[in-house]
């Protein structure tokens, strides 16, 4: 993981505010993509401990190969700090007035038409760059061998990682099953990088958005046959979180200054 934190794609980051223009309206946002990135790595690799034991038991019931508690946890972390490498300056800005000039790379997993993304560039390099990195990891972090390592046969492959980050999701049957199950952590109604910004985007410009129980979430879901599930008492803290985000876009993102400064 030191290597891969110290490769240029990642050291860019810390170049690329997390708020592009907002920044120029709430002085104090002055945090990057790369504390981001951090963020969400460890909120990911928290949500792959607590649902690995029914992840464990789903993959039993359908007769499907279980990985280790390692890979599926460092899978996922990776997913959570490479989820953002492709931004260019100003991160969204760049993708709206400038990557949308081009189409997408052709994928057969998705419609034809799509422009071009920051989560087209992200899945190039974690594939084409970052890869030989990628397959060179062998544990995830923690304090207990036999959970934390991969199984000697296992290999973290990049294309995992690729399409847990994509936008729009993909549909991809080949990928291992507990890939896909695994799937709306980073493309569904709550992800871990929209948890990670929401408090910190919050807390760094100083907007009181109420409570963003990312515990209690973790505490109600599970992995079903049907794939990431949440029962009905982690429903209150669903909707505060969808709350507390939508306050965000409406006092931060799309604050008027900052959109003025966008237009300009």
């Amino acid at each position: 993981e030191e290597d891969l934190l110290d490769t240029a794609w990642l050291q860019r980051l810390r170049r690329i505010s997390q708020l592009q223009s907002a920044r120029w309206v709430f002085p104090t946002a002055e945090h990057s993509r790369f504390t981001h990135g951090l963020g969400v790595m460890h909120e990911a690799g928290l949500w792959a401990r607590s649902l690995y034991p029914s992840l464990r038991e789903s993959l039993a019931a359908a007769g499907e190969p279980i990985p280790s508690e390692g890979l599926v946890v460092e899978t996922l972390r990776m997913a959570g700090l490479l989820h953002d490498v492709g931004h260019g300056p100003f991160a969204h800005f760049f993708d709206d007035h400038v990557l949308s000039a081009f189409e997408a790379p052709a994928d057969a997993r998705r419609a034809p038409g799509k422009r071009l993304s920051h989560e087209d560039l992200s899945q190039r390099i974690i594939e084409d760059e970052l890869g030989p990195l990628l397959r060179g990891l062998r544990r995830a972090p923690g304090a207990v061998p036999e959970r934390d390592g991969f199984a000697d046969d296992e290999t973290l492959e990049p294309a995992w990682v690729s399409f847990l980050i994509s936008k729009p999701a993909l549909s991809d049957p080949g990928m291992p099953r507990w890939v896909r199950w695994l799937q709306p952590l980073l493309s569904g109604v709550f992800t871990v990088y929209n948890l990670d910004y929401v408090r910190r985007d919050a807390y760094l410009t100083g907007v009181t958005v109420g409570p963003v129980d990312a515990e209690r979430l973790r505490r109600y879901a599970y992995i079903s046959d049907r794939g990431l599930t949440l029962f009905e008492p982690g429903l209150p803290a669903l909707e505060m979180f969808l709350t507390a985000r939508s306050f965000m876009y409406q006092q931060v993102y799309f604050h008027r200054t900052v959109r003025a400064i966008d237009l300009d």
